[in-house]
């Protein structure tokens, strides 16, 4: 079974109007610019050299596991190099982007 992340951020990204992308995340708005920039430095270290995948929008879902600060994450662009100028221009509009958490599952 694997295990879940402590902390999930879903970023839904449109490139034609990146002032209306959205995130989804279980951290406090506080805390999502460090996260974030963690996550950059962290991917920094992962080249990858597949073709990106050109679209209007994308998803991007990074999972912090707290018990060793390390990161999971899946996204639809392709490559680490298109997902990490994504969550870039993401973290450089952060005050002005709208977050909400995750709707509660029943069951």
């Amino acid at each position: 079974m694997l295990e879940r992340p402590d902390i999930v951020i879903d970023i839904d990204y449109d490139v034609k109007s990146p002032d209306a992308t959205n995130i989804r995340t279980n951290a406090k708005r506080e805390a999502l610019s460090e996260i974030l920039e963690a996550w950059m430095l962290a991917s920094c270290r992962e080249k990858d050299a597949s073709p990106a995948n050109v679209q209007d929008k994308y998803h991007i879902r990074i999972g912090l596991f707290l018990d060793n600060y390390d990161f999971g994450t899946v996204s639809n662009a392709g490559n680490r190099e298109l997902t990490r100028g994504i969550v870039a221009d993401t973290c450089c509009r952060l005050e002005r982007l709208a977050v909400s958490g995750f709707e509660k599952q029943s069951g």
